[in-house]
């Protein structure tokens, strides 16, 4: 089994309201790409670079 942090979700999820920096907006990509693969049943678990 494996567990995935509930930070993952908010990024991926939550709009913002204000305009984001560009860590933030690269965060929500990676997210975003993370909940891809888990849709996708990858098994693939890489840390973020």
């Amino acid at each position: 089994m494996r567990f995935i942090d509930s930070n993952v979700f908010l990024y991926a999820i939550v709009k913002p309201k204000k305009a984001l920096n560009e860590k933030v907006v690269e965060r929500k990509k990676i997210a975003k790409e993370i909940l891809l693969r888990i849709e996708k049943g990858s098994n693939y678990c890489g840390a973020f670079e």
